[in-house]
């Protein structure tokens, strides 16, 4: 009984691996690949891109996300940045201040400071001739209290 008993398992086990669907390679798609190479970071796909900022004590800013990434196709993208509730903490007239001015104004337009916890700009994000993933660093500027805060987060354009 137990000679018949093996042959007849053996064969229900392996009927099992067999139908087993296999395994599908992952698809690595915009937005993987740039989380990968930005880890924190978010690729926006759409003409409306976000930030988050918020405030801790004694100027512990931090941007959500730190590297706000601009997908290639996308053009003219309003960038809002919005100060998560806080009392007494807002952003300063300047708000969002580029690292480097020069090539910040070749892709971006009308910055201003909406409300004191909205920030936008305007995001060409396109650049005729120049490589893609374009770095951009800027300083962001808010106060809290009487005292100016800043943190340097990063924008990739046309990733």
């Amino acid at each position: 009984m137990r000679a018949r008993t093996l042959p007849a398992l053996v064969a229900v086990a392996l009927m099992g691996c067999a139908s087993e669907a296999p395994r599908k390679p992952q698809v690595a798609t915009s937005q993987l690949l740039f989380e990968q190479q930005y880890p924190g970071g978010t690729l926006c796909t759409t003409n409306d891109c976000f930030a988050t900022v918020t405030v801790g004590a004694n100027c512990a800013v931090t941007v959500t996300p730190q590297v706000l990434g601009v997908a290639t196709g996308v053009s003219d993208a309003l960038l809002h940045w919005t100060i998560a509730p806080a009392a007494g903490v807002g952003f300063t007239a300047n708000g969002i201040n580029p690292k480097d001015p020069g090539a910040w104004n070749r892709e971006f337009r009308n910055g201003r400071r909406v409300s004191a916890t909205e920030f936008t700009w305007v995001d060409k994000n396109k650049l005729d001739g120049a490589p893609p993933k374009r770095p951009y660093g800027y300083n962001l500027e808010i106060t809290q209290g009487r005292t100016t805060c800043r943190v340097d987060p990063t924008i990739i354009n046309d990733y």
